[in-house]
């Protein structure tokens, strides 16, 4: 097997590993993720994990850092590309997440009492990401589709607040396509409202 190939078979295996924890973290939090779990979920052995990360908690960053930098590129595309804000709104916001790109508050809040080394990294993230929203709100308001009088600070408190709610709410759906229905609606209502527009 060439290098090339070996390397291509080694970064598939460290995605589904660092995919696994990801999502092993966000159902239990950090105590109860356990290294032969996630071996057992990425389909390899606790020996590979080790000798990929060294240590649970060079996992748990490493996977961390997928989840941000995900989150930080899907917001650099939402800005730069030439999509109309609500063809965005609906691919990127009006859908059902899956499990990975969706984070749970107590579990993050949990995992940086726990470790300082996710601290500097979440907040440099977090730093990144925040404007590059502000930018996409911008883009809203500029194509006319977000109202001129409502300021950003109040947008982004809204948002934080809804999404707060609907990572609870997520949990409590059924995976059936009632439940898809249901979340779908409810997302709608976030974004537009429920009211007619009589006017």
């Amino acid at each position: 097997m060439s290098l090339d190939g070996h390397e291509k078979r080694a970064s598939l295996k460290k995605k589904a590993i660092e995919d696994a924890a990801f999502q092993l973290l966000n159902e239990g939090g950090i105590k109860d993720l356990k290294v032969r779990d996630i071996a057992k979920k990425a389909g390899t052995s606790p020996a590979s994990i080790y000798n990929y990360y060294g240590s649970k908690e060079k996992l748990i960053v490493e996977s961390m850092r997928n989840f941000y930098e995900g989150e930080y590129q899907k917001f650099i595309q939402l800005v730069n590309n030439e999509d109309d804000f609500i063809h965005q709104l609906h691919t990127s916001f009006l859908q059902k997440p899956k499990n990975t790109n969706m984070f749970k508050k107590e579990i993050l809040e949990e995992i940086l009492k726990e470790n300082s080394e996710l601290n500097g990294m979440v907040r440099e993230y977090q730093q990144l990401i925040a404007p590059l929203f502000l930018q996409w709100i911008e883009k809203g308001r500029s194509q006319g589709y977000i109202k001129k009088d409502i300021p950003n600070d109040l947008i982004v408190m809204y948002y934080q607040l809804m999404s707060h709610s609907f990572e609870q709410l997520y949990q409590r759906i059924p995976e059936e396509q009632a439940g898809e229905e249901t979340y779908k609606r409810l997302i709608e209502m976030f974004f537009y409202g429920f009211i007619n527009d009589h006017s």
